[in-house]
């Protein structure tokens, strides 16, 4: 089921247009931050990817961010940058405030140092710590989550549901086939024909 701009018939994709309507609860401005970040952690999938994808995070307080899950990190994720040290975590569910204060971060890192240890760990850990060396957080500012498929950077459904087609072709057959005037028999036969499906 595709939009008609893209040769589709028009019918709503009920996967894509419930992952639309599911990402309306990750909007900071419908959550408390202890849900919001409930939210994040305990959803799992394309739709945590979609959503993370189509925002931008801005660190405020660091008290709503996901520290290890989420995309604040100069557009990336914390355990992207380091897998190694994200498996090693003894503490994957934390946000960023409280991972930073006194760099607790590093120390639930549980490595024994005779075995686990690799040159891949200690390039990980510089990486990371250089990059969260950087990082001031403003504690009279919240974290802000801006859409990045509208102007005004607010989420919306039908924008959500419309992103979830970007990359494909647009096509004009459904000005073709569908805007000409013919019985509508007629025109989901000449649409079979044009998909390929008689």
């Amino acid at each position: 089921c595709r939009p008609n701009e893209y040769g589709g018939l028009g019918v709503l994709d009920t996967d894509k247009f419930a992952r639309a309507l599911g990402l309306d609860g990750y909007s900071m401005n419908r959550l408390s931050p202890a849900d919001y970040g409930l939210a994040l952690e305990t959803h799992a999938g394309e739709d945590l990817e979609f959503f993370y994808a189509s925002t931008t995070i801005t660190v405020g307080d660091g008290a709503k961010t996901p520290f290890w899950g989420s995309s604040w990190l100069l557009g990336r994720k914390p355990k992207d940058i380091a897998p190694l040290l994200f498996a090693a975590s003894r503490r994957k569910n934390w946000k960023v405030r409280e991972a930073l204060v006194g760099n607790a971060w590093i120390f639930k890192i549980n490595l024994n140092t005779d075995t686990d240890v690799s040159i891949a760990h200690i390039r990980e850990f510089f990486t990371l710590w250089m990059l969260l060396n950087d990082v001031h957080l403003h504690e009279q500012t919240e974290d802000l989550i801006v859409w990045k498929h509208t102007n005004d950077g607010i989420y919306t459904a039908a924008t959500a549901y419309k992103a979830q087609f970007l990359g494909m072709t647009l096509s004009p057959l459904d000005r073709m086939v569908w805007k000409a005037w013919a019985p509508p028999k007629v025109k989901f036969f000449a649409w079979l024909a044009l998909q390929d499906k008689i």
